[in-house]
């Protein structure tokens, strides 16, 4: 007698190639679809935008201090109450022939410019006449500031600090003599592209997003910011935050994270 044989198919069957070539143009179409409109709103985002700013500015810092042969820094403005000092400080803050610098009373822990330290071949100490800023202030976009811990974080900011001006260098003839020394933080990078002074890990820079709860100083009867700090409010006791990172070792940076 001949056998019976029974033709059964394995109910673990794989896809055909067909049906997986269905499932990956379907993808991609649901992909192309939703990506545009991904894009766009991260090109509204105030913290993504201002996360890429920071880094292309950082790497532009570095760009700089390779090509020049000397130190370059990004320099920041943090809140107020950080940096104030001497009456003449003060003074010169609240000067009308200092707008630049009270308009940094507006940004607090949101504006930087990139310095120059110099170029090769200075002797240490030495008054460089290279030293000079490169670029005007910058503002991250409204409502991203650097947290106040950043500045407070010896790692990221150690006791290197740069007695400047905003928009000047101290030895220019229009600053008091009784000035004393501005003490701003900064991410310095080497003339090889990497940090100074060297690091023994990755620096991670972070950015929070408080949009209009930030609350800036008030404008005087002169037209002129007040000496006060920014400050939050309503508190926001979790705000949408960012980081950036830096090499330690090529000095490039990068979006570590953005919250959503």
């Amino acid at each position: 007698m001949k056998p019976v044989t029974y033709n059964i198919r394995s109910r673990t069957a794989a896809f055909t190639l067909a049906e997986l070539l269905v499932v990956i143009a379907i993808l991609g179409i649901v992909m192309s679809a939703a990506l545009p409109a991904y894009k766009k709103a991260a090109r509204k985002d105030p913290l993504s935008i201002g996360a890429q700013q920071l880094v292309d500015d950082l790497e532009t810092a570095r760009i700089h201090a390779m090509s020049r042969g000397g130190d370059v820094s990004v320099v920041f403005f943090p809140k107020w109450s950080q940096i104030a000092g001497t009456p003449a400080q003060n003074s010169y803050f609240q000067s009308a022939n200092s707008v630049i610098a009270n308009n940094l009373l507006s940004g607090q822990l949101a504006s930087y410019a990139i310095f120059a330290e110099g170029s090769a071949g200075e002797q240490p100490g030495q008054s460089g006449v290279d030293k000079e800023f490169l670029t005007t202030w910058r503002r991250l976009p409204q409502g991203v500031v650097i947290p106040v811990r950043a500045f407070n974080n010896a790692t990221l900011f150690p006791s290197l600090y740069y007695a400047k001006i905003p928009g000047i260098i101290n030895d220019d003839p229009r600053i008091p003599a009784n000035f004393g020394t501005l003490n701003l933080p900064a991410i310095r990078f080497h003339a090889k592209g990497d940090l100074n002074p060297p690091h023994t890990s990755n620096l991670t820079l972070p950015l929070e997003y408080y949009g209009a709860n930030l609350i800036y100083p008030t404008l005087s009867p002169a037209g002129l910011y007040l000496l006060t700090d920014v400050w939050v409010s309503p508190a926001l006791p979790n705000p949408r935050g960012a980081q950036i990172e830096i090499s330690v070792l090529t000095g490039r940076s990068k979006i570590l994270s953005i919250d959503r």
